[in-house]
């Protein structure tokens, strides 16, 4: 009896490992890479309009839905989860209180920049 109990045993841990092990080994994906960041900074006395990776189409309605940000003087902001390569972000100046029109959004320059993984990049805007 006690020999068969041993063998129970043996055969629950055998099946045990079997399931459980390749299970955890990926729960983990394979390993996570590193994402960046950029964080941005306005410098400048009026508010700045910024927007990383913007869509192919960028209005006043639908700028803060697609990830658009207003820094007020002073203030920061950090767009973060970015994969490495290459992004694009666009900013607008504009005196306080005072809302882009369309075609100024439009006709925002965009700047390129190169995220490495794990990469803060800071950027200050006016």
């Amino acid at each position: 009896m006690f020999l068969r109990d041993q063998k129970m045993n043996k055969l629950c841990l055998a099946l045990l490992i079997a399931f459980a092990v390749p299970t955890i080994a990926s729960a983990g994906g394979g390993g996570s890479k590193a994402t960046g960041s950029i964080t941005f900074k306005n410098t400048g006395t009026n508010d700045v309009y910024v927007i990383v990776d913007p869509p192919a189409v960028v209005t006043v309605a639908n700028f803060f839905n697609v990830g658009g940000r207003l820094l007020k003087k002073g203030e920061s902001s950090t767009i973060g989860s970015l994969k490495s390569g290459s992004h694009k972000y666009a900013s607008l100046s504009k005196a306080p209180g005072v809302v882009p029109t369309d075609a100024e959004i439009k006709a925002a320059k965009i700047i390129s920049v190169n995220i490495a993984g794990g990469q803060a990049l800071n950027v200050q805007l006016k």
